[in-house]
């Protein structure tokens, strides 16, 4: 018995011993990077209260990841395997949302193994208005308020609060060129843990999967308008949702000139027939010329003589 509870014992001081010298290298890992983080901020002359947030994100960014850039560790893994390593990651979080519903799995660990991490602090802006946006950033846990106006200046009339996992807001259209300046502003009401795809990224994969193309690039920019028409804000005409508002708009009007085109269509059918008609009786007169002129011989040959004889 006594060799059973110190063998016990031995083994629970090991596992102990392991715990705390584990939870020592973290923190000694976490006080190394804010250590390195307070001598860039002092040899760069950055303000206190910028220090302050910058130093407030890599403790957030701490606390989720542990240190850790999950793409990083599983870089030397075959592709596939990374793939269905995220997958599984993201599985109750991302992977049943919309975005990544609507297409075929291999295109959906694609677009995953291209994503990064952000964060947003509470109160923080994360797209101001006008920003030229080149990215995607979906909700995974946390809360996001887009509005008209600027959370600093006071309560917005119009409001929209994303809260769901898998919401995103950021560009609408990932094949123009230019992304366009963004209408609203979109700021985090509580720290906000999203997943990121950069535009060019997220354009690679749809050349590649191009199957997936019609179907994701609808959802977001379906889901851009919606966002712009429920805060009633104007965009530029000259912009990639002004461009396709403007498209949308010739394609909801073709009906109207499609039935227009087939009502000048009738009335020309109508005016030719009335046209083949006229040619016909012409026609039809026509070809009654030679026996008049057969008929008025005798009369003009009377006529003659008669005025011979006078």
């Amino acid at each position: 018995t006594v060799v059973t509870g110190a063998v016990l014992f031995a083994a629970l001081l090991s596992s102990v011993n392991v715990l705390v010298q584990s939870f020592g290298k973290s923190n000694a890992q976490r006080r190394e990077k804010m250590t390195t983080l307070h001598l860039f901020s002092s040899s760069r002359s950055v303000p206190p209260e910028l220090q302050t947030k910058l130093l407030e994100y890599a403790d957030a960014d701490w606390s989720w990841n542990r240190g850790l850039d999950p793409y990083q560790v599983l870089s030397y893994l075959p592709s596939h395997l990374r793939g269905d390593i995220v997958l599984s990651v993201y599985e109750d979080s991302l992977v049943h949302t919309p975005l990544f519903a609507s297409v075929s799995t291999e295109c959906a660990k694609t677009l995953l193994l291209r994503l990064h991490a952000q964060l947003c602090l509470p109160k923080e802006v994360l797209i101001s208005k006008h920003d030229g946006v080149e990215s995607l950033y979906i909700l995974v846990r946390g809360a996001l308020q887009v509005a008209p106006s600027a959370p600093t200046s006071g309560a917005p009339t119009r409001l929209r609060v994303m809260e769901k996992p898998g919401a995103f807001v950021g560009f609408c259209d990932a094949s123009k060129a230019y992304a366009g300046r963004y209408p609203v502003w979109v700021s985090a009401t509580k720290l906000t843990h999203m997943m990121v795809i950069a535009r060019a990224d997220f354009a690679d994969v749809l050349d590649v999967f191009y199957e997936d193309a019609d179907a994701l690039t609808k959802l977001v920019a379906t889901e851009h308008r919606m966002m712009v028409e429920s805060l009633k804000v104007e965009v530029a005409a000259d912009s990639p949702l002004g461009l396709m508002q403007s498209q949308q708009e010739r394609v909801d009007a073709a009906p109207e000139k499609i039935d227009e085109m087939k009502q000048r269509v009738s009335h020309m059918e109508a005016e030719l027939r009335g046209c083949v008609a006229d040619m016909k009786e012409i026609r039809s007169h026509a070809d009654c010329l030679p026996r008049i002129l057969e008929l008025l011989r005798p009369l003009e040959g009377a006529a003659i003589n008669g005025g011979a004889a006078e």
